[in-house]
Order: structure tokens, then C-alpha cells, then sequence
């Protein structure tokens, strides 16, 4: 399996785990639009973080920090593509 869809399976895996509804009746072009933002509380989010980092350590044996994340260049946290796009950059840069 690809990198990136490595990547892209650990946030799907990561959302399903926290709201399992946002995923229902979704073609997979259309998982890269899940909003992420307005679809989780607070606490919710937290754990999607948590649960991505330690994923990303679990499967590439890396840490890939999101929590503080630079906002300059967007927002990675709008939708399950750009976070993923965003992990994948990081984990190309390491």
C-alpha cells in the first residue's frame, strides 16, 4: 500500500472510531470532504488528534505533531483531505 493511502486509512480509521455517522453512505471520492471542523466537539477533536498521532507512530515510526500545528499555510483540520495531506507532507519531509 501506498504511503499516502496509508495516511488516508489512518484518518478514515480515526474518524470512523469517534463518529462512525459522518463516514454512512459516502462514495470514497467523497470521504476526502468530510468537514472536520463544526463535525466534532472539543473533546472529540482532541481525541482525533490523539488517535492520529499515535497512529502515525504506530505505522511509520514517526512522530508527526498536530497539536500546535502552523496555521500560516491553512488550516489542516478543515476537511479528512487536508489533514491527510498535511500528515503526508510532514512525513515526506522526515
Amino acid at each position: 500500500m501506498l504511503e499516502k493511502e496509508k495516511v488516508e486509512r489512518l484518518v478514515y480509521e480515526a474518524i470512523r472510531d469517534i463518529n462512525k455517522r459522518l463516514l454512512e453512505k459516502r462514495s470514497k471520492e467523497e470521504l476526502r470532504d468530510i468537514p472536520l471542523q463544526g463535525s466534532f466537539d472539543s473533546l472529540s477533536m482532541v481525541n482525533l488528534v490523539v488517535s492520529l498521532e499515535e497512529s502515525i507512530k504506530k505505522e511509520f515510526g514517526m512522530s508527526i505533531p498536530l497539536i500546535g500545528t502552523d496555521l500560516s499555510e491553512g488550516n489542516p483540520f478543515k476537511t479528512a483531505g487536508t489533514i491527510t495531506d498535511y500528515i503526508y507532507l510532514q512525513l515526506e519531509k522526515n
